[in-house]
């Protein structure tokens, strides 16, 4: 087995804590992350734009590009992007349930470690892996350091808070196969969008991003080509709440502006996504370019 360097290993059945941090391993070469997104320290892919994320009471909502959050009522979370690190915290006025997490695509049967490296924390909160039929495995942090959990038949990576005025600073979290932490792979920031891309895909504004879009007799249909197939159909959401679609007739001077929450149907290709939307009295143009204004994406996240 590689030695980790410079670090004193405890282990406790099956939860490793790494009480300093180095956190590069001699003589491997690191396995994938089975995380998307989650090396914060070399970078952060987040493409809805905001420093910070406060999600309603009891709703979920999706922060940074593949992690979501979410808290019971009298409770208020708050995920912040820094520099180098994200900062997850847990606000409000009583305790009570609430997380931050990425979920798989599917569930991993096999045997994996999750290796996380924490800068600091403040009160209680528990790190760890989410398993099949509540079978999971989380650990108290208590200080600064690099972490380790061992599970099987994972289905995600989560951050939990039970206790009001807590918060922890994360540097970088990997899941890989196996028992042990093989250091983290170099990251790649065009790697890692394409992975995004496959779950949110961000759409560009104004007059310098055109979109081809034809009509017929019923719909006005948009074509927007992504690097990657989506993973599934996406919905598309209005950040701003009050997104509109302008379409100009390539014959036709006359501009017809379309509210973004009447949106029809979407569908997806290899190469792409489809939005129709109702003509409605608009006039028919045939061919044209469409443009968005008001900042929207289009969402294909699993919940």
């Amino acid at each position: 087995m590689a030695i980790i360097k410079g670090q004193a290993e405890i282990e406790t059945g099956d939860v490793l804590y790494f009480k300093t941090s180095a956190d590069l391993v001699e003589g491997m070469t690191p396995q994938d992350n089975l995380l998307i997104n989650s090396d914060f320290r070399s970078g952060v892919i987040n493409q809805k734009g905001q420093t910070s994320y406060s999600p309603p009471n009891e709703s979920y909502q999706y922060t940074i590009d593949l992690w979501r959050q979410a808290c019971r009522p009298a409770r208020a979370m708050k995920t912040s992007v820094l520099s180098d690190y994200i900062k997850v915290e847990m606000l409000g006025t009583s305790t009570g349930d609430a997380f931050f997490e990425q979920k798989l695509d599917k569930t991993i049967k096999e045997q994996c470690i999750l290796t996380f490296k924490i800068k600091s924390v403040v009160g209680s909160v528990k790190i760890g892996l989410m398993g099949e039929n509540n079978n999971n495995n989380l650990i108290p942090i208590t200080e600064a350091g690099l972490y380790h959990v061992i599970h099987t038949n994972v289905i995600s990576a989560m951050v939990y808070f039970k206790q009001k005025n807590t918060s922890v600073e994360i540097e970088y979290m990997k899941l890989e196969k196996g028992s042990f932490f093989t250091g983290m792979p170099v990251w790649d920031k065009a790697i890692e969008l394409l992975k995004c891309y496959q779950n949110q895909y961000a759409l560009g504004l104004g007059w310098g991003n055109q979109y081809p879009v034809r009509s017929d007799s019923a719909v006005f249909r948009i074509f927007i080509q992504t690097p990657v197939r989506m993973r599934k159909n996406p919905s598309l959401i209005d950040l701003g709440g009050n997104a509109s679609v302008i379409v100009t007739g390539s014959q036709s001077s006359i501009v017809q502006q379309i509210p973004a929450s009447s949106v029809q149907a979407i569908g997806i290709s290899d190469n792409g996504v489809y939005i129709d939307f109702p003509i409605g009295s608009f006039k028919q143009i045939g061919y044209g370019q469409a443009v968005f204004s008001g900042r929207m994406i289009l969402d294909s996240n699993a919940y």
